[in-house]
């Protein structure tokens, strides 16, 4: 083999190796034997979202998540259509309070996990919402159950083996 396309051949591999390993941020979610049943890249700006019936209230709830440096999960607002048992009502530190379209909505938390821990609820209906698509959480684990949702730095081909290969 000629020494430039050896050295063609060295580059490509050498880039496509280095390409698989470099890290991307995954949202994952875990079940209660800790196996991963959901995961996706994430970018700093997005948010995702779970919508919930409120078990006492009654009525539908919108959390909306963001993520921070640390690969943490940051609560950003809640929104709901109600007063009532069990919703906020009132706003602290730099929160705002917010009422339009019949709508009530809290902004400004700023509230950082490691990880969201969300009990699949029996009567709650428990949807995650991320990019436009929306999974029940009923499908993922049993009710009354635990998912855990973390941030993960994982190496690229990782990723792919996980979403695409074991699906």
């Amino acid at each position: 083999m000629p020494k430039t396309k050896r050295l063609l051949f060295v580059i490509v591999l050498s880039s496509t190796a280095v390409v698989f390993f470099c890290p991307v941020s995954v949202l994952t979610i875990r079940d209660a034997n800790d196996t991963i049943v959901y995961a996706v890249t994430i970018g700093i700006n997005d948010t995702f979202s779970i919508k919930f019936t409120h078990s006492v209230a009654k009525r539908p709830v919108v959390e909306t998540f963001g993520f921070s440096a640390g690969k943490k999960i940051t609560l950003l607002e809640t929104e709901y259509d109600s007063f009532g048992a069990g919703l906020p009502f009132e706003v602290k530190g730099g929160q705002r309070f917010i009422a339009k379209d019949g709508k009530f909505k809290i902004v400004g938390y700023n509230y950082e996990v490691p990880d969201l821990v969300i009990r699949v609820g029996r009567f709650a209906d428990h949807l995650f919402v991320f990019r436009g698509e929306e999974i029940r959480l009923v499908d993922l684990a049993k009710a009354g159950e635990a998912l855990v949702f973390s941030v993960e730095e994982v190496p690229l081909l990782w990723y792919v083996s996980e979403r695409f290969l074991q699906r």
